[in-house]
């Protein structure tokens, strides 16, 4: 199903007879028409599939299947500064990277290896960067990642810097 409402171009996938209707709050794909941004909502769900091996299409009709498989070159996260309030380093933040946990996994749909975190553990440390999807699976939001990843080398990066200055102090003072 598409729609125009002439700022916008919206493209939803719905059962016949969702009980959302076709064009609501939770249009889960759309194009801003005057600058091409294109937006996709988070947790969005459809009954159907792409499946890479074979490159076709399917349905599941029973909506027991969700995956959330997307394919770019490119991914770009709003940040502009003028869209943010309330703007703080992060404290502490090897501290929080080094009580993050990445893990090697089987997933149990299909066997196929993985790599990544547990959302329950991701959630005690950085509530922000996990959801709860609709049949309570919880997913991560893995960009909220890099900023605590980025503030934990800038404090090893200071610490080894402090380290290396003792070093060439102790050296100079015992030729």
């Amino acid at each position: 199903m598409h729609y125009q409402d002439g700022a916008n171009y919206y493209m939803l996938i719905t059962n016949s007879g969702d009980q959302y209707g076709p064009y609501n709050s939770l249009r889960p794909f759309y194009i801003d028409l005057s600058n091409g941004t294109v937006t996709m909502q988070h947790n969005m769900y459809a009954p159907i599939m792409f499946d890479i091996n074979d490159a076709s299409y399917y349905v599941d009709p029973n909506g027991t299947t969700s995956m959330n498989i997307s394919y770019a070159s490119a991914y770009y996260h709003h940040s502009d500064e003028r869209l943010k309030r309330n703007i703080k380093a992060i404290p502490n933040a090897l501290e929080m990277v080094s009580r993050l946990r990445g893990v090697t996994f089987d997933w149990k749909r299909d066997g196929k290896p993985g790599a990544g975190v547990i959302a329950q553990e991701v959630e005690a440390i950085l509530p922000s960067a996990v959801s709860e999807l609709k049949k309570g699976e919880k997913s991560v939001d893995y960009g909220q990642l890099i900023a605590p990843l980025i503030e934990a080398v800038k404090e090893l990066k200071s610490r080894n810097e402090a380290l290396e200055a003792k070093f060439e102090a102790y050296r100079a003072a015992h030729p």
